[in-house]
């Protein structure tokens, strides 16, 4: 069905999985609960789109445009929409994790709520949109390898060795499995998952992808563009351990965001609304800070700031 015109088609609660919609108009179609989970729809106009709940679980959406289509509380795990545009997009409660959204237009698109764990962002346009609530924790943008390295410690732990099977003891023993947790034996597009986020370490993830349990290595990428950011509504957003190195978040609102251990460095936050924020262990050197409302955010002794950054400016408090 590559190149089919679907437009306006009625496909609510339809079994589609794995179908091959490559270019195929499906704008102003309806898909209420569809099946679409593995379908390749790169290059389709999915434009003012209907597609509430939808299961496109590791769907191929790169170059689809989505503009003003309605996608809230779909799951879109794993999905590719590389050089999608997803423009006032509603997506609220959306589950994205894992997704790669690299160079994807979500300008003024509605995230509210949305999960983005693990996903790839680099050079994703997010201008003005909304990401009240939403989880963008261990999100990351690609980078060359030697840049990473120059900024991230050594991991303490290794892997079991390659071919291990997952039920061996040695799984066990690793860091994967920190704090009692336990490995979800699940695959998404050959990449493992944990119940909690694998820190972005770059040579863990060159370890990983050699166990066969990874398809790719961010760090094997080009470097992406800065995050567009500005003006994003972030309230609340969990952003633990967030790559947002260079992002624009100029007049963003990112009251009571939690930003424990990201990385902030040289971000631009002119402006931006950082009230009772949690800043622990983040790094914000060469940060522009300029305008910036801190008052009531919390950091600790390991939070990093700008060279000449004077704190007690800006009525933030400090937590040991």
């Amino acid at each position: 069905m590559s190149g089919a015109n679907l437009s306006g088609a009625w496909l609510s609660e339809t079994k589609l999985g794995g179908a091959r919609l490559k270019d195929a108009d499906l704008g102003k179609s309806h898909f209420y609960r569809v099946d679409l989970k593995g379908a390749d729809l790169s290059g389709a106009r999915l434009n003012g789109a209907t597609g509430y709940d939808a299961e496109l679980n590791g769907a191929d959406l790169s170059r689809a445009d989505l503009t003003e289509a309605k996608l809230d509380g779909s799951k879109l795990h794993g999905c590719k929409l590389i050089d999608a545009k997803l423009c006032r997009a509603g997506l609220s409660r959306a589950d994205l994790g894992s997704a790669d959204l690299s160079r994807a237009d979500l300008s003024a698109a509605d995230l509210d709520m949305a999960d983005l764990t693990l996903a790839e962002l680099g050079g994703v346009k997010l201008a003005r949109a909304k990401l009240e609530y939403a989880k963008l924790q261990w999100t990351k943008q690609t980078r060359p390898a030697a840049s990473l390295r120059q900024t991230q410690d050594p991991p303490r732990f290794r892997l079991p060795a390659l071919n291990t099977p997952m039920t061996s003891p040695a799984w066990r023993n690793s860091a994967l499995l920190a704090d009692g947790d336990d490995l979800l034996h699940a695959r998404l597009g050959s990449r493992a998952r944990t119940d909690k986020p694998v820190p972005p370490f770059p040579t863990f993830m060159e370890q990983l992808r050699a166990s066969g349990l990874l398809e790719r290595s961010a760090i094997d990428q080009s470097p992406g563009q800065a995050l567009d950011l500005e003006g994003a509504k972030l309230k609340n957003a969990k952003l633990t351990g967030a790559d947002l190195q260079g992002a624009k978040l100029r007049d963003a609102d990112l009251e009571n965001a939690d930003l424990y251990d990201a990385n902030l460095r040289d971000a631009d936050l002119r402006k931006a609304t950082l009230w009772h924020a949690r800043l622990h262990k983040a790094n914000m050197r060469g940060a522009q800070l300029e305008g910036a409302l801190l008052s009531n955010a919390l950091y600790s002794s390991d939070t990093q700031w700008p060279s000449g950054f004077d704190r007690r400016s800006i009525a933030a408090k400090m937590e040991y």
